[in-house]
Parts: C-alpha cells; structure tokens; sequence
C-alpha cells in the first residue's frame, strides 16, 4: 500500500523484518524521507519510550523502516493518519506544507498518470 499522507509518503508491506529475514511477518513502513519515518514514528507514540525506531537499510531504494508489530497497532495509527485529514486539496495542502512542498511536483506527475490511466479505458463521450 502507498500512502499519501499530511506527514509523509510510505509504503506499507507485511513481510519478516530485513533485520531477521527468516522471522515472523511485521508491518514494514518504508520511506525515502527519514524526517516521513520520524513523524510516523511519533504517531504511534509520542512517548519517546514507547517510539518504534527508524531503521536505516541503505541498500534499498526505501532507505528507512519502521516495523509495527500487530494488527492493532496498524489499525490505530491509520486511525491518527485519518484524523490528520483537516484540508480540502490534498496538492493545496502539500504546497502549504514546508516539510511537503517538494513532493508537489512529483504528487501531481502521478496524480496525472493516474487520471490518464483512468480515462484512457473510459468510452469517449458522444
């Protein structure tokens, strides 16, 4: 799963840790931007505690892991991502956004492939 989010941009698999390959299934968020992980990282916890912590892979093209360990904890931290929801344009909201802005360009690059793969199946009007 991809998500696009007010935070950050990730990309959410359900796999064994790349720290112990033959173990068992975690939720893996991956992302480019470390600052994405630390701010996701602080969504499920603000108690630094209890933070999952960022890991560096560097020979991936997703650099930074953060592991969730349960379904719970997925489900909850969707719930915060949800809540995060306060705009009306999700590009507006991203170029309003200091830690965001640069992913504008790239945001609406896919926006638009998306828009043309969508429309090019769509029967012409008459």
């Amino acid at each position: 799963m991809w998500i696009l989010a007010k935070i950050g941009f990730y990309s959410i698999t359900k796999k064994p840790s790349h720290l112990n390959p033959d173990g068992p299934e975690f939720f893996n968020i991956l992302g480019r931007d470390k600052d994405d992980l630390k701010r996701f990282a602080e969504l499920v916890s603000p108690d630094l505690a209890k933070r999952p912590v960022v890991h560096e892979y560097t020979r991936s093209d997703n650099p930074y892991r953060v592991y969730l360990n349960t379904q719970e904890e997925m489900d909850v931290v969707m719930a915060k991502l949800a809540a995060l929801i306060d705009y009306d344009n999700f590009k507006d909201m991203i170029k309003a956004t200091p830690h965001q802005k640069a992913k504008l360009e790239p945001y609406e690059e896919f926006w638009t492939l998306l828009y043309n793969a969508h429309f090019s199946h769509r029967p012409q009007r008459e």
